[in-house]
């Protein structure tokens, strides 16, 4: 992910949010596209078992698997239920 890291350094006011919002949601479409792609690559490399053997070695501060989980939904035998 590109990050300006003068821009993030600043910090927002009660008059940027609509600006705050913006700048939340391009970092998390950033990290829903790394995600799939790193998704995929897993998934060839090992499947469903390597896919769900690597979300248990991470954190699920912040609800790290949801994201994960839903950017990986569809990708090979991983599903949302």
């Amino acid at each position: 992910m590109d990050l300006n890291i003068q821009e993030s350094e600043k910090g927002f006011n009660d008059n940027d949010e609509p600006e705050a919002h913006e700048y939340l949601n391009k970092g998390i479409e950033d990290a829903e596209r790394i995600y799939l792609k790193i998704g995929k690559r897993f998934n060839d490399l090992g499947g469903f078992e390597l896919m769900q053997s690597a979300l248990y070695q991470v954190s699920n501060k912040h609800s790290a698997h949801t994201v994960i989980s839903y950017s990986w939904n569809g990708i090979g035998l991983w599903q949302i239920e």
